[in-house]
């Protein structure tokens, strides 16, 4: 444990340091051993959480607690099985945090990562900040998790309604549908107002203490100069973008013609660069290169099918039927390009007049 480097956290992340905070401890050998400690004085919580270093994982909440939260049993010490904050519990949201998590070796959850693995996250941290800052955000909070990494956006005491809940949702599930590759998941459980995160300064355990994987401390990276809040209506605009799935309607037949992606994409000889499971389900599909215009490749050009497989944003469906009209002209790359463009100008026309986007 770094008391400096927990003191900093707290001054950081707070607005005044008279705000409340929760603490909360993870027993990662036993999952029903967990204390919640809510404390004004940063001296004061550091006292009471010194004796838990040895083994335990510390988070906190870098929301604002409502006033009346002082009135829980556990303000000022740490209590093992009280009441922890809720949702409801969070006057308003200061930060916005985008977390970056590498997918271990086979899948495994619950294990430290390798220098390796969390190199890729850094790397991915560095594409996201920059995404961002190309599109208006201010500067982010840049820290070392202990085993990923995370960006934290100021925002200025945002009202915690479900309807930014759901933009800050939608939000991470764009960066998601985005970013999110088989060497590293942008984590999109994080939105809601009284989510915890590591409390900088404190180590990670997760897994055995090796040396390939070893436990490490988290630590704050990198602190704008001037820390800027971000208005809401960014993190809408990129929200609005997330592709939205498909409803079954008059056009694309509901249930009466059940849509295969994978056939979809064999009959046609469209191209497989990766395909990926999200952290929700979602299937990200990654095509070599666009079939409609080959100078749009991998990355960015990829099909989402939700986990129930129905293609995602309504394309995929109305697609496919018009692809339908045309299979005399054998895969795709026998379709000259001008037909193809038009073929594509077609296809968006009608999936605009049917409303599917």
């Amino acid at each position: 444990m770094d008391v400096n480097e927990i003191k900093r956290t707290l001054s950081v992340f707070r607005d005044s340091d008279t705000d409340l905070f929760e603490i909360r401890l993870f027993n990662p050998l036993n999952k029903y051993d967990i204390y919640s400690g809510i404390f004004r004085d940063a001296d004061k919580a550091i006292e009471n959480i010194l004796r838990f270093d040895d083994k335990y994982n510390i988070y906190f909440i870098f929301n604002q607690l409502k006033d009346a939260m002082d009135g829980y049993p556990q303000y000022n010490k740490m209590i093992k099985g009280c009441e922890a904050i809720k949702d409801n519990d969070i006057k308003y949201r200061n930060w916005v945090l985008v977390d970056l998590d590498p997918v271990r070796e086979g899948g495994v959850k619950e294990i430290a990562t390798t220098d390796e693995e969390l190199e890729r996250a850094r790397q991915m941290a560095l594409s996201v900040r920059r995404f961002l800052r190309e599109r208006g955000f201010f500067s982010p909070i840049v820290s070392m998790s202990g085993n990923g990494y995370h960006l934290m956006f100021k925002v200025d005491k945002l009202e915690n309604t479900p309807e930014n809940t759901l933009i800050l949702s939608n939000f991470l599930k764009y960066l998601g549908s985005k970013f999110t590759d088989e060497y590293v998941d942008v984590d999109l459980k994080v939105f809601n107002p009284a989510r915890v995160t590591k409390l900088y300064g404190t180590y990670s355990r997760k897994g055995g203490n090796t040396p390939k994987r070893p436990h490490r401390l988290s630590k704050i990276l990198v602190v704008p100069e001037c820390i800027q809040s971000n208005d809401i209506s960014l993190f809408k605009n990129l929200a609005d973008m997330l592709p939205k799935t498909e409803p079954i309607n008059r056009y694309n037949l509901g249930n009466r013609e059940q849509f295969d992606i994978d056939n979809f994409i064999s009959n046609y000889g469209i191209k497989v660069h990766k395909d990926i499971t999200m952290g929700d389900g979602t299937r990200k599909i990654v095509l070599s290169e666009c079939p409609f215009d080959p100078s749009h490749k991998a990355p960015d050009s990829a099909i989402f099918v939700s986990k129930d497989d129905k293609a995602v944003s309504g394309y995929a469906t109305v697609f496919h039927k018009i692809l339908k009209r045309f299979n005399d002209f054998g895969t795709l790359e026998n379709i000259d390009y001008d037909f193809k463009s038009k073929l594509f100008e077609t296809f968006l026309k009608e999936s605009i007049s049917k409303k599917n986007w």
